[in-house]
């Protein structure tokens, strides 16, 4: 028996399958999304165990884990209304927002101001509390998916500018960025290889862009230390780095690079909406932007050692 001409009832990697596609496509999105549904539930442990193992959030952006466990605490709502999603949907809409908040219950522990977390944790709280409220009681989940497509595709913009202002990915664990390059790259073959909602098809290609961006500035600030900080976990010889791994690095840019550009050129083909052009320009200009400011227009201490290579300990903040 099939489903809609097309899926297989009963058969797990031929799931919500495009009719104009052959069927081993299908298998392979399906086979994509169960490797994304792995990498996710494995992605913010390195992560995680990092920051418990030497007590710290340096490095990492509280906007990102703010927006990043709202959008998947509001997604878990539609996943379970909208339903004939493939299975490998709803664990992620279960598992991810449990393993965020333990990232934001991170940030409050470590973080060593307390008035401005109690603030921010009276303001957050009964935000989360009225969204479970309004998505239980009124029909709206479809519209207010949109809510989780915004913060999915800005959540990566903080992590991305606080590693231009420091000029380095000091703090982040690398295992985790190579689990989410990975899981983004098959993430998104299942969003526009499958028959998605159209929400998803535009979530993949924002959340799926910034975090390839965010992948190759981990490459290129690889071993950077930032300037002005204490760091709090271990320090390697940013000067040691082998030409076997400078090899990779290259592989690297070019691989995350010309995903980027693939990952253009199937949202205007799978949408058919030409104007949608303007989401990447969009998302290169707002980068380019704080980049600049950063570079130019900010003359913070921070910059201006870096830019004449001083002694760190020469640079004091104001």
């Amino acid at each position: 028996m099939t489903l809609d001409s097309c899926s297989i009832e009963g058969n797990a990697i031929y799931q919500s399958c495009d009719c104009n596609l052959p069927q081993w496509i299908c298998a392979f999105a399906n086979i994509s999304g169960y490797c994304s549904t792995v990498a996710w539930f494995l992605v913010l442990l390195p992560q995680v165990i990092r920051n418990f193992r030497y007590r710290t959030v340096q490095g990492i952006s509280l906007g990102w884990a703010i927006l990043n466990f709202t959008a998947a605490f509001n997604n878990a709502f539609f996943v379970f209304k909208y339903g004939n999603m493939p299975w490998y949907v709803y664990g992620s809409a279960v598992y991810m927002p449990i393993l965020e908040i333990l990232l934001l219950i991170q940030f409050y522990i470590f973080t060593p101001s307390s008035r401005l977390k109690n603030i921010a944790a009276l303001l957050l709280v009964p935000t989360w509390i009225s969204l479970a409220v309004v998505q239980s009681v009124f029909n709206v989940y479809k519209d207010l998916e949109w809510l989780s497509i915004v913060l999915w595709s800005a959540e990566t913009f903080p992590q991305i500018f606080l590693n231009i202002k420091r000029r380095s990915t000091y703090g982040i664990a690398n295992l985790s960025v190579t689990i989410t390059a990975v899981g983004k790259t098959t993430d998104f073959m299942q969003n526009y290889l499958l028959i998605m909602p159209i929400q998803y098809v535009i979530m993949a290609f924002f959340s799926s862009t910034v975090a390839q961006v965010s992948t190759l500035q981990v490459l290129w600030y690889w071993k950077k230390l930032p300037i002005n900080e204490i760091l709090d976990g271990p320090v390697e010889n940013e000067l040691q780095i082998s030409t076997k791994c400078n090899i990779l690095r290259v592989i690297g840019f070019i691989v995350f690079g010309s995903e980027l550009i693939i990952f253009i050129v199937a949202l205007l083909i799978r949408t058919q909406h030409w104007w949608l052009i303007s989401a990447p320009i969009a998302t290169y200009t707002v980068i380019a932007a704080f980049y600049i400011y950063n570079r130019h227009w900010c003359p913070t201490p921070i910059r201006i050692a870096a830019e004449k290579d001083e002694p760190k300990d020469d640079i004091k903040d104001f």
